[in-house]
Parts: structure tokens; sequence; C-alpha cells
């Protein structure tokens, strides 16, 4: 218990922040259970009349807009990596490395959290189709990018901790990052 408070008051931004991200998660997972089995019709019984379908269309699309703040959140390491590395005065630099360092401790964490959240977007929006069905095809694109992320990400973990880790392994999990950012930009801007 000590432990827990000693992390606790060495990074409780860090520590708020994931136990918000947890709150949203568990959210997420409950809005998927009721999309899987069909059940929101059932559930728009006990809100107010003025819960319509367009509400929880709004809904759905909130659930998205949390898993691209996890996505450019897992990805703002990569970027503030590549940024302090190659420019070796930058303005407010101690600033940057530590929001790198904070990224790079929480790396999976919102990597995990972007998964499960843009699982929840995509079984919704699947089972109650858009209007427009290219929002639904470069949409299931970024996911199965998103999946690819995750499973070499995962690969190249435990790779890391057997000790045989190849620099290919990383390079694979970089790539798949770079398929999804392009799928994933089609989706929010197409």
């Amino acid at each position: 218990m000590s432990s827990l408070l000693q992390s606790l008051k060495k990074r409780p931004l860090a520590i708020g922040l994931k136990a918000v991200c947890v709150i949203i998660m568990l959210f997420a997972i409950l809005a998927l259970g009721i999309t899987i089995t069909n059940s929101w019709p059932a559930v728009a019984l006990h809100f107010p009349a003025s819960f319509s379908g367009r509400k929880l269309k709004m809904l759905g699309k909130q659930i998205g807009s949390f898993a691209e703040y996890g996505v450019f959140g897992a990805a703002g390491y990569w970027l503030l990596k590549l940024l302090l590395r190659k420019w070796k005065t930058v303005p407010l630099k101690s600033l940057l490395q530590s929001a790198m360092l904070f990224f790079k401790r929480n790396h999976t964490f919102l990597g995990w959290f972007s998964v499960i959240v843009a699982a929840s977007h995509a079984a919704y929006f699947l089972l109650n189709p858009d209007d427009k069905p290219i929002y639904l095809y470069t949409g299931l694109a970024a996911f199965g990018g998103l999946l690819l992320v995750a499973l070499f990400g995962t690969i190249f973990r435990h790779a890391v901790k057997e000790k045989k880790a190849p620099l290919s392994r990383r390079k694979w999990h970089m790539a798949a990052a770079g398929v999804f950012a392009v799928a994933f930009l089609l989706h929010l801007y197409l």
C-alpha cells in the first residue's frame, strides 16, 4: 500500500490519466457489449425521450474521439523522440523531454486503450452503418492497421522480454504504424 502512495506522490498526473482512461475503457467495453448484443433500443428506454438515434450516433462518434486521443498519445512518444533527436536546440527542451518520458512510460497502455475504445467505436458503426460507405471502408482499414500495430508491438515486447529482439521486429511495428496512420487520416478527413 505504501508503494502505491509513493508512486501516486511521484506521478499524480500519470496515475490520474490512467484512472480516467480505465474508466473510459470500461464504458467502451460496456458499449461494445451493448452493441454486440444489439441492446441499444432496450437501453434507450431508460433514458429520456429526447435520447434519440441521432444522439446515440453522436455517442458512437464520441467513443471514436477517445480512441483518437489515445492514438495521438501513443504516437506522441515517437514524434517527440524524433523531434528531440533531430534538433539539438529545441525551445522548452526540458518540457519536451518530460513529455517524451511520460509518453514512453505510458506508450503501451495508451496503445491498448486505443485498441479497446476503437473496437467499441467500430462495432457500433459496423452494426449501425452510416449513410456513407466510405467511412465504413476507411474505418475498417484504420482498425485493421491498428490491430496490426498492436500485434507487432506485442510480438516485439515478447521478444524483448526473451532477449532476442532484432531491430527488424521493431521496424515491422513502425511500418504497421505508418500504414495505420495513412488509413486513420483517410478515415478522419475523407
